[in-house]
């Protein structure tokens, strides 16, 4: 059995037995932020597939993900606070009337931007989208679908996620600066 063979199947397994055990621990840690989540498994599992590529040898790999897991839930929650530094109390903040909203902008239908984007999405990219953000298939689910591990489904929806970020922020810079 070749050795990347090998990786693979026993990241398969650990997949299978822990995921849902670690998810279910950083979803309690981090609260509300399910996405938040789902990233720290997914980086857990992502750093110990690497290091089963690497030759290494993890005894306790369940400690291991576990452990790697909590290194990146820190880290999410350090981000967290940071972001909240940012937030102003609600006594502080002075009231100030709404922008005017162009014409153009308030007839933006949502549905109609959504049907758009998509159309800027390649046929596999839609049919991953739809998988994800519509069906809500996990990435094990995904994965299986595709015939790949869920590190590489996972490698797929983060690039997807990027390619619509890249894709729409032209738009919501053009809105916030009142061209629509």
């Amino acid at each position: 059995m070749r050795q990347k063979d090998k990786c693979d199947e026993i990241f398969k397994q650990s997949y299978e037995l822990y995921a849902q055990q670690i998810l279910k621990y950083c979803m309690v840690r981090l609260g509300d932020s399910s996405d938040n989540a789902d990233d720290c498994v997914q980086n857990a599992f992502l750093v110990y597939y690497k290091k089963l590529l690497a030759g290494e040898e993890i005894a306790q790999p369940k400690a291991f993900i576990y452990r790697t897991a909590e290194n990146f839930l820190k880290k999410s929650l350090r981000e967290k606070k940071q972001r909240q530094k940012k937030i102003l109390p609600l006594d502080s903040v002075r009231e100030v009337s709404a922008p005017e909203v162009s014409e153009k902008a308030a007839r933006l239908d949502y549905d109609e931007m959504k049907r758009i984007l998509l159309t800027n999405l390649s046929d596999s990219e839609q049919l991953l989208y739809y998988q994800k953000y519509e069906q809500n298939l996990s990435l094990k689910e995904i994965a299986e679908y595709y015939g790949i591990l869920p590190t590489a489904a996972a490698n797929r929806i983060s690039r997807l996620r990027k390619k619509i970020i890249a894709l729409t922020e032209p738009v919501l810079n053009d809105f916030e600066k009142g061209g629509y």
